[in-house]
C-alpha cells in the first residue's frame, strides 16, 4: 500500500529516513532544496532583488518566469460585452 505525504515537511522527513536522502537547508528560511542549483534560485527571493519589469505596469520579479505569468493573467485580453442599447462595455 502507497503511503500518502500529506506536506513538504512529512517529504521532507521521509525523503531523509527512508531513503537517506540529504537536503540542503535554506540559511535564511525553512525551504529545503535537493539541488544546490535550486537553493541558488531560491536564494534570489531573499535578496530583495527584482530585476524583471513588466512594460504594461509597475510590478517587478525576482523571476523571468513570474514576469511571463504574470503577463498572462494581469494583461491578457478580456472579453468584452456591448449593450445593445447603450454601447456600454462590459468586460470580464
Amino acid at each position: 500500500m502507497r503511503q500518502e505525504l500529506y506536506s513538504k515537511k512529512s517529504l521532507t522527513r521521509h525523503l531523509q529516513r527512508k531513503h537517506g536522502e540529504e537536503l540542503i537547508n535554506c540559511p535564511l528560511c525553512r525551504s529545503t532544496f535537493k539541488h544546490r542549483d535550486n537553493l541558488n534560485r531560491h536564494l534570489k527571493v531573499h535578496s530583495g532583488q527584482k530585476p524583471f519589469a513588466c512594460p504594461k505596469c509597475e510590478a517587478k520579479f525576482s523571476f523571468n518566469s513570474n514576469l511571463r505569468e504574470h503577463l498572462r493573467g494581469s494583461h491578457k485580453r478580456k472579453t468584452v460585452h456591448l449593450c445593445y442599447y447603450c454601447e456600454k462595455k462590459y468586460s470580464h
